[in-house]
């Protein structure tokens, strides 16, 4: 399980193509700014739980079918909920995976997430009845590699429909810092230009000490 687990993992950070070098008498291409909007982040967020849903679905079902076949109860209640909590677990993971990568051409850093992810979700499935014995091992192990095969999977999946244009990577910028302010005491400004920066001030307040906002300034 943990080799057919790595091949997935390894599978899901394969580099795209190498890109078209232009000739000096090219012209240089001018890349229009990048408006975000949360709602359109949040509709992109809900593609990446969808999408990590159903690419580590289908490679997980092979493991959850064997141990259904290999069990002589059949379907119990405790073999529905690991399927349950498993796709739980991959719509939050494509969410978090999109949320960590961005658009970083970052390998080890999509490792790191698929890794991280699977050793928290290892450690959260086991029963342990005695600490640092073989079975205890052996559990790690066998949740670790499920939960790599299947997040392994989900960011293959992941991956591929960015690459596609089904989905959307989230950009390096993030999403927009500029909002609306909260304080009625403050004076307004426009949203849609980067505030001052924030002061952790007893009032809790956006503007610098010395005048930031045309000369005013209000002290405690």
């Amino acid at each position: 399980m943990l080799a057919l687990a790595s091949c997935f993992l390894a599978a899901a950070f394969v580099p795209s193509s190498t890109p078209t070098l232009r000739t000096p008498a090219a012209r240089p291409l001018v890349t229009p700014p990048v408006q975000l909007s949360v709602g359109r982040e949040l509709v992109e967020s809900g593609k990446a739980l969808v999408l990590s849903t159903i690419g580590g679905g289908m490679v997980s079902a092979p493991v959850k079918a064997s141990v259904l076949a290999a069990s002589k109860k059949g379907i119990t209640d405790e073999w529905e909920f690991t399927v349950v909590a498993l796709a739980i677990n991959l719509a939050l993971f494509g969410v978090i995976y999109r949320c960590i990568v961005r658009s970083d051409d970052n390998d080890t850093l999509k490792f790191s997430a698929v890794a991280a992810l699977s050793l928290c979700r290892a450690l959260s499935s086991m029963q342990v009845y005695y600490a640092w014995t073989k079975d205890m091992w052996i559990q790690l192990l066998a949740h670790f590699g499920e939960s790599a095969l299947a997040f392994g999977g989900a960011a293959c999946f992941l991956e591929f429909a960015w690459n596609r244009g089904w989905a959307r990577r989230l950009p390096c910028s993030g999403l927009p810092p500029y909002y609306r302010r909260h304080d009625e005491l403050l004076p307004p400004y426009n949203p849609d230009i980067p505030p001052a920066y924030f002061l952790d001030d007893p009032v809790n307040r956006y503007g610098p000490r010395d005048g930031g906002y045309g000369g005013w300034d209000r002290r405690y």
